[in-house]
């Protein structure tokens, strides 16, 4: 059972880090410098949605909300 737990628990911490690192990469230079004050890349860009391009605005929303609910089933393990 506990290793079923650390199986699911890798996956879904190793799909949060994907999802942070092509966050990361739709950033502009100068505020990548906020990840550190704003909770990461997903949540700076959450704060600063102005600087995400128009086109790719739908899938960094759906991909926040999949983080945001892959950090709740974390907690609730």
């Amino acid at each position: 059972m506990d290793a079923m737990k650390d199986a699911q628990k890798k996956v879904i911490e190793t799909a949060i880090k994907t999802a942070e690192d092509n966050a990361g990469t739709m950033a502009p230079a100068p505020l990548k410098m906020l990840f550190p004050c704003c909770g990461g890349p997903m949540g700076t860009l959450k704060k600063f949605e102005c600087v995400i391009p128009a086109d790719k605005k739908d899938d960094f929303n759906k991909a926040y909300e999949s983080v945001q609910g892959q950090k709740e089933k974390l907690k609730n393990m």
